[in-house]
């Protein structure tokens, strides 16, 4: 399995479908914009980052050594290019998340779409309460919630078992606004 996987960061058909689950078409383009962590980045890194990137979580640093690693390479992108795949790969690892969260042994999970935060901030509740009519979100365990910055993507993870909200940016910022918004 493991050599499957790596063949999928290495050359091949750029426009080969891997995947139409979800509703969403994944191609080995796709699936190359993950290498060495860049899905972190909507900018596409060019080069290898000498330091370490910080997480915080809720005011507490955690490190994660490597998160921008060395940048995708041979696939026309041009340096500080915005990467069009990147709700999509988002939406898809998600949808993944909440499939394998029905393991028993696993917490549950429900996860929101890229444009749910968005759409909250800028609407508020109104715009959003029918986004979760199929679902009770607090039976769940765990509610993520993906939000984008402009150039790079974070994550807000509800806790309702610790009932916490921790805020998780690769690029070491703090966002107390979202979490307030997600209150």
């Amino acid at each position: 399995m493991e050599k499957e996987i790596k063949s999928l960061f290495r050359g091949g058909n750029q426009d080969e479908v891997l995947s139409e689950a979800f509703r969403l078409t994944i191609t080995r383009k796709d699936i190359q914009t993950l290498n060495n962590l860049n899905w972190l980045n909507d900018e596409v890194q060019t080069q290898k980052s000498p330091f370490s990137t910080p997480f915080r979580q809720l005011g507490k640093e955690k490190w994660m050594g490597g998160v921008l690693g060395e940048g995708i390479r041979g696939l026309g992108f041009q340096p500080g290019a915005i990467n069009p795949w990147g709700s999509s790969i988002i939406n898809f690892y998600m949808n993944l998340l909440m499939e394998r969260s029905k393991d028993k042994d696993l917490p549950t999970v429900h996860a929101f779409n890229t444009f749910f935060f968005t759409k909250l901030k800028t609407a508020g509740y109104q715009a959003v309460k029918r986004w979760t009519k199929k679902v009770d979100i607090f039976s769940v365990d765990l509610l993520l919630v993906p939000i984008h910055l402009g150039v790079h993507w974070c994550l807000a993870v509800v806790d309702f078992r610790k009932k916490t909200i921790t805020y998780y940016d690769s690029m070491g910022g703090i966002n107390s606004e979202a979490c307030r918004i997600l209150l």
